[in-house]
C-alpha cells in the first residue's frame, strides 16, 4: 500500500530479484527492512546491489526506502517514510522498541512542529536509550503505552504529544496536543452524528441568549485558566463546543497519567502545554498563532462565530481576543488566484469589520517575529478602542 499516494515505481531494466525488492517494499508503502526481504528469499548480496544502484536508500543498517519514492516526497512525507522504515527495523510487533515523539505522530498522520530529522523511539523493556545520526532512543516507557498500527509499535498519541513538549518545548507541544485533541473531538462528533444523525447547521439561527454570563462548560478539558476571561455575549456565538465524548475523555485521562509519571526537569513545560491545549484550533498555523498571542499576554478564544445584530451568522474566525474586538486570522502561504475566492474573502473581512472588529492577518514568517506581531495587535487594539469611543 502506497500511503503517500506517489504511485508505484516501475522496475524498468532491473533484474528480476531487484524487481522483487521493489514489489515487496511497495507492498509496505515503499519501506521495509533488509531482515524482512531476506526472510522473503532475497539474498543480502542482491540487497547490497540494490543499495549501490540506488534502487533503495538505506536509512540506517536494516531500514530501507525506495529511492525514487523518497526523492519525490516532500520533507514531511520523507519524515514519514524514514520513520516507517526504521519502525519496520526496530519497532516491529515482536520488538522492545516503539516509535515515539514526532515520529509516532507523523506515522499516525497527526500534526507536529519541529525541525530535527531524527527518528524518535523509546524502549519498552527498561533498557537505556541511545542516540546516533539517525535515531534517538529516549528513556523507556511502560509497554502499556504502546499501540500497534500497520505492523508498527507506536506510543499513544497523547503521550507522543507530551514527549514532544518535553523534548522540543511548549510551542511544539501545543501543536501536537492540539492535534491529538482535535482528532479525538472529531471522532466523538462523527460517532454522535452516526448515532443521532447530522448535527443541525445553526449558523443562521439567532445566537443563544447568554446575557447572564454562563461560561462554556470545560469541566473535562485540560486545566485552562479562564478565571479572568469575560463570558461571551450574544454579539458573537460560542466557539465550537469542546467535545465531552469518550475519545476526548481518553486523551485527557492519558495526559493526566503521563503527568503523574513525570517528565523530569521538563514536567513544568509539559503541564503548561496540557493547560493551554485546545482542540478547536484547526491547523499547525492556528495553534502556533494562539500560542504566540497568549505568550504576548493576550487571552484569546479560537474558532468563534461572529453574528450581526439580528443574530445571523457572519463568520467563524481563527482567534478573537477576549478583552478587545480584535480578530486574528492565520493565512499561512495561501495565495488566492480565483477571482471569486478573492472577492469572497474580501467581502468576509468587510462584513467582520462592519460588526466593529479589527482584523489582524498573520503568515508563517510572522510567527517567528513576536515583536512585529505585538505591534500589529497593539495597533488593532488602538483602532478598536477608538471606534468604540
Amino acid at each position: 500500500m502506497d500511503n503517500l499516494g506517489l504511485g508505484r515505481l516501475s522496475p524498468g531494466t532491473l533484474t528480476p530479484m531487484s524487481g522483487e525488492i521493489e514489489v515487496l517494499l511497495t507492498a509496505r508503502g515503499g519501506v521495509g527492512s533488509a531482515r524482512a526481504l531476506m526472510a522473503a528469499g532475497v539474498s543480502r548480496r542482491i540487497i547490497e546491489a540494490a543499495v549501490r544502484r540506488r534502487l533503495v536508500t538505506r536509512i540506517r543498517q536494516d531500514a530501507l526506502v525506495l529511492t525514487a519514492l523518497r526523492e519525490a516526497a516532500t520533507p514531511w512525507e520523507r519524515r514519514v517514510l524514514d520513520a516507517r522504515a526504521v519502525g519496520h527495523s526496530l519497532a516491529r510487533p515482536d520488538s522492545h522498541h516503539a516509535l515515539s515523539h514526532t515520529s509516532s505522530l507523523a506515522v499516525l498522520g497527526l500534526p507536529y512542529y519541529g525541525r530535527d530529522s531524527l527518528v524518535h523511539l523509546v524502549r519498552t523493556d527498561g533498557q537505556r536509550g541511545r542516540r546516533d545520526a539517525t535515531v534517538w532512543v529516549h528513556r523507556p516507557v511502560d509497554p502499556s503505552w504502546v499501540v500497534e498500527e500497520e505492523e508498527l509499535r507506536l506510543v499513544e498519541p497523547a503521550l507522543a504529544a507530551l514527549q514532544v513538549a518535553a523534548t522540543h518545548g511548549a510551542e511544539a507541544g501545543i501543536v501536537a496536543l492540539d492535534g491529538v485533541l482535535r482528532q479525538a473531538e472529531e471522532a466523538d462528533l462523527a460517532a454522535t452524528q452516526e448515532h443521532n444523525g447530522p448535527a443541525l447547521d445553526n449558523r443562521h439561527a439567532p445566537a443563544l441568549d447568554n446575557r447572564h454570563g454562563t461560561a462554556l462548560d470545560n469541566r473535562h478539558a485540560p486545566a485552562l485558566d479562564n478565571r479572568h476571561a469575560p463570558a461571551l455575549d450574544n454579539r458573537h456565538g460560542p466557539a465550537r463546543d469542546s467535545r465531552h465524548g469518550p475519545a476526548r475523555e481518553r486523551v485527557v485521562e492519558l495526559t493526566e497519567r503521563a503527568l503523574a509519571e513525570g517528565f523530569g526537569s521538563a514536567t513544568h513545560t509539559v503541564r503548561e502545554v496540557v493547560a493551554a491545549a485546545d482542540g478547536r484550533s484547526e491547523s499547525t498555523g492556528e495553534s502556533r498563532t494562539r500560542w504566540l498571542v497568549r505568550a504576548l499576554g493576550w487571552a484569546c478564544t479560537p474558532q468563534v462565530e461572529l453574528r450581526d445584530e439580528h443574530g445571523q451568522f457572519v463568520a467563524r474566525v481563527d482567534l478573537l481576543l477576549d478583552d478587545w474586538r480584535v480578530v486574528i486570522e492565520f493565512d499561512g502561504a495561501v495565495k488566492y488566484t480565483d477571482p471569486a475566492v478573492v472577492f469572497a474573502e474580501k467581502d468576509r473581512e468587510r462584513r467582520i469589520r462592519d460588526l466593529g472588529y479589527e482584523v489582524v492577518r498573520l503568515r508563517w514568517a510572522d510567527l517567528d517575529r513576536p515583536a512585529y506581531v505585538r505591534q500589529l495587535i497593539l495597533k488593532a487594539i488602538a483602532r478598536a478602542g477608538a471606534s468604540a469611543a
